[in-house]
């Protein structure tokens, strides 16, 4: 009973926190996480990476 249980809580947990996901991330704000800047062009312009939360949440699963 204490397995089904542990599933039960992990399947609501989960669902909440992809149902959460699949609403909010594609927004345009959730996109790019910070940008990092590596040169600067003669004209003045930036060139950089884009750091985004896909690319967090990425590392974070891999590293769990």
């Amino acid at each position: 009973m204490t397995d089904e249980l542990f599933i039960l809580g992990l399947t609501l947990v989960f669902s909440l926190i992809l149902s959460w996901g699949f609403r909010t991330l594609p927004a345009e704000r959730w996109q790019i996480l910070a940008a990092v800047p590596r040169r600067k062009h003669p004209d003045g312009d930036w060139q950089g990476e884009n750091l985004t939360f896909y690319g967090l949440f990425n590392a974070n699963a891999y590293v769990l």
